[in-house]
């Protein structure tokens, strides 16, 4: 792969060449594998993130396995936390968390009930 086809859009197919990096003998898919995530009955996507081309493209209930090994999904938002709106902000939010993981809510894939805890952060 040429660092001239590798470094462009988000989501391409990029030629692979053979080890002298004059014949392409195959290529090579970079980006979102699944754009389509299915949605559950009120109306939030659902999948892994590890489908989505970019943080903004990930699904609003994202797959996890919970820490006593039960798997379901967390919310996105939860996921992510409080978004600072500037630099002063990000470090006041940085300052007002506890030290190690903090635990959030694991989600059946609808999205309303409760099925357990996902930790996030920590060791």
């Amino acid at each position: 792969m040429l660092k001239k086809d590798y470094l462009g859009e988000l989501s391409r197919n990029v030629p692979l060449y053979d080890v002298d990096g004059v014949n392409i003998i195959g290529s090579f898919h970079i980006g979102a594998k699944n754009m389509n995530y299915p949605k559950n009955k009120n109306g939030q996507t659902n999948g892994s993130s590890a489908d989505a081309a970019s943080l903004e493209t990930e699904p609003e209930l994202i797959s996890a396995i919970g820490v006593d090994g039960t798997a379901g999904y967390v919310l996105k938002k939860d996921l992510d936390g409080e978004q600072p709106k500037s630099p002063q902000d990000a470090i006041a939010i940085q300052n007002s968390r506890s030290p190690g993981d903090r635990a959030i809510p694991l989600y059946d894939v609808e999205g309303a009930t409760v099925i357990g805890a996902f930790h996030v952060g920590g060791k």
